[in-house]
């Protein structure tokens, strides 16, 4: 390709690149692609802030009517300190920033951005960068308070274990259990919703009765690795999560349905009183991947955002799992190349 064409800004969300590659490679569409590595990757974690996330998360994992307050006030002092010069998560002036100089030291000029998930965020994020087109994929309901993003995930969720196992909620089995079991359980079926695959969704059957099973997937929602330790991966996704919306709900009793781990894994926003993302979308054509059986972002929740407003496709989905580019190849071809076939 050559270094001089035109560029598009990807940002995927998922380590699924080489798959993102070829769906735009296999439609002879002759773009660069640029993906940017998220800050958190490269900053170095002061052993401070290392021990203060650990202990905030292992609180809210063994809690059960207590409220790890002080643990969130930690992070936010030593994690977030105020004369940091370096976020873990991009801002809007550090997003465009990068985009400018990648393109002044390649001679590059942005034409399309791909945004999956929290990529509609970034999106928003572009300010002194014009495009010929952009694409969403199971984006975040930019706009959406987050009460009614918890409440829409946890409707999802619970639809798709009754699904499975032919209930919703918590087993029987486990309402008696430890905070730490209810609480790897309930994140499991949170995590699940990230791929769905069959495999998956046969697993999920069976969490109820397999606890290390339950805590593997726990711990990949939570980005808890070793003896312990929380990847800063959690961080960046609070400083922009908590950023990218209001109204995220702060509760903290019994480990009792989805709709409790999903307000613990956001209460700490309660309390990092981040300043709202101003997030500025422009008028080029956009198309836009749903699905109604994502749990992560519901096509019903995506409809209420600020995505809704404005000249765009709309190309609904059949597959489950989140993390599906399906459907991107059709609106590259909208977009980007020829039209599809009819």
């Amino acid at each position: 390709m050559d270094v001089g064409g035109p560029g598009v800004a990807v940002l995927s969300g998922q380590v699924r690149l080489p798959q993102l590659a070829r769906t735009v490679n296999d439609l002879g569409l002759a773009y660069n692609l640029l993906f940017l590595e998220e800050p958190w990757v490269l900053k170095a974690s002061p052993s401070n802030c290392s021990r203060a996330l650990s202990e905030l998360v292992r609180r809210i994992r063994t809690r059960d009517e207590s409220s790890p307050t002080n643990d969130s006030t930690d992070v936010a002092t030593k994690c977030f300190p105020e004369d940091s010069r370096r976020s873990w998560g991009f801002t809007s002036d550090s997003y465009n920033k990068v985009l400018q100089q990648v393109a002044a030291q390649e001679s590059l000029r942005y034409s399309g951005f791909i945004g999956h998930s929290f990529g509609a965020v970034r999106l928003g994020y572009l300010r002194h960068i014009s495009l010929d087109w952009s694409i969403l994929t199971r984006p975040f309901p930019v706009g959406v308070d987050g009460r009614q993003i918890v409440n829409a995930r946890a409707r999802a969720i619970e639809g798709m274990q009754r699904r499975v196992t032919g209930h919703q909620g918590m087993p029987r089995a486990l309402i008696l259990a430890e905070a730490e079991r209810r609480f790897d359980y309930l994140s499991a079926l949170v995590e699940v919703g990230y791929t769905q695959t069959p495999a998956f969704t046969r697993r999920l059957a069976r969490l109820d009765s397999d606890a290390q099973a339950a805590q593997r997937l726990a711990q990949q929602y939570w980005g808890i690795y070793g003896a312990g330790a929380v990847s800063p991966a959690y961080l960046a996704y609070l400083e922009e999560v908590c950023s990218a919306g209001k109204g995220w709900p702060y509760s903290y009793g019994r480990y009792n349905s989805v709709t409790s781990v999903l307000e613990a894994k956001h209460a700490s926003c309660f309390l990092l009183k981040r300043k709202p993302a101003e997030l500025i979308y422009g008028n080029e054509p956009r198309c836009i991947v749903t699905s109604s059986s994502d749990t992560v972002t519901p096509a019903s929740l995506v409809a209420k955002s600020v995505l809704s407003r404005g000249r765009a496709i709309w190309v609904s989905s059949r597959e489950r799992a989140h993390a599906s580019f399906d459907q991107l190849d059709v609106c590259l071809k909208r977009l980007a190349g020829e039209k599809p076939a009819q």
